[in-house]
């Protein structure tokens, strides 16, 4: 859909829904096109166990209950995709020395490279679209994303 395409609406109401919008249909093409470009790099990784790597990277020296809290599933769910990301040495499970039914999840050296591996492909992926604008439309990006960032790390903070 074309700016031509979206319906005109007038005011700061108008403006928010057109950056909803905007911001929604750029993330979803984003997401599309870097899911297919990327896939490659996943070692056949499944949407779910991709998505507990993350989670796993986010909160780091978890347990493997506090990680089913984060994805929202059950403990045994979480288990299955631990197991698998073990086996394919990507994930770590160390025993705590005090209490040794606690197991902190970690990021094994493997999982860590490839997390950076897809990082770099990430960039490079995005530098296609960046690359296209002006040094002027970069900076009036930058700062509107620095704005946007700002506000929801407020909103965050507030919760």
């Amino acid at each position: 859909m074309s700016k031509i395409d979206m319906p005109e609406k007038n005011g700061e109401q108008g403006d928010a829904e057109r950056i909803a919008e905007l911001f929604e249909r750029t993330s979803r093409a984003l997401r599309c096109v870097k899911s297919h470009k990327l896939k490659p790099i996943a070692f056949d990784l499944t949407l779910a166990q991709g998505r507990c790597l993350r989670m796993i990277k986010r909160h780091q020296n978890c347990t493997l209950r506090e990680l089913s809290g984060h994805l929202g599933v059950r403990p045994s769910t979480a288990c299955e995709l631990v197991d698998r990301l073990t086996r394919e040495e990507l994930v770590r499970r160390e025993q705590n020395a005090q209490d040794r039914r606690i197991i902190r999840l970690s990021l094994a050296p493997k999982g860590q490279r490839l997390f950076a591996k897809h990082k770099e492909e990430r960039r490079r992926h995005l530098h296609t679209f960046l690359d296209r604008l002006t040094e002027q439309q970069r900076k009036e990006m930058l700062k509107a994303l620095e704005t946007l960032n700002d506000v929801v790390q407020q909103v965050e903070s507030e919760k």
